[in-house]
């Protein structure tokens, strides 16, 4: 990953949100492939952060994908019990934090310019940017360049 002017940019526009440090939950969302994950990593260290990548609490097999929620909840509710931020990556980000009533208070919409998403999720994807617009709630896009 190459940092350039658009991570300082989307640095300091998180910073602003959370600064002075409180309970906060920011959300990086997107097609699954396109880099939510590496960003996600990228902010956490910037900021000095916790980021939870939900793949990591997955129930397998399950379509279209989901959590084990009860984990996921526990682990936001440890950090926000302390009035610290916390990143919260993954798919469905916006279903999925509202399946634990937990809201997103800056959210990032990470998208490639080349689509890299899986065909399996596709019918779901679709279904989903519909119904949450994720991408037009968004306080931030993050598009990741293809250097050729």
């Amino acid at each position: 990953m190459e940092v350039n002017e658009s991570h300082s940019h989307l640095i300091k526009e998180v910073q602003a949100h959370l600064y002075p440090w409180r309970k906060r939950t920011i959300g990086i969302d997107g097609h699954d492939g396109v880099g939510k994950s590496g960003l996600a990593r990228y902010i956490a260290w910037e900021l000095d952060l916790p980021a939870i990548e939900t793949d990591l609490l997955i129930v397998r097999n399950a379509k279209p994908p989901a959590y084990r929620y009860d984990d996921l909840a526990r682990l936001i509710d440890a950090r926000h019990a302390l009035n610290r931020p916390v990143i919260v990556e993954g798919v469905f980000l916006l279903h999925t934090l509202c399946k634990i009533n937990v809201a997103c208070d800056f959210l990032i919409y990470v998208e490639n310019e080349e689509d890299n998403s899986s065909l399996a999720l596709g019918d779901s994807l679709e279904v989903y940017d519909k119904e949450f617009n994720t991408k037009g709630k968004a306080n931030h896009v993050f598009t990741w360049r293809i250097d050729r």
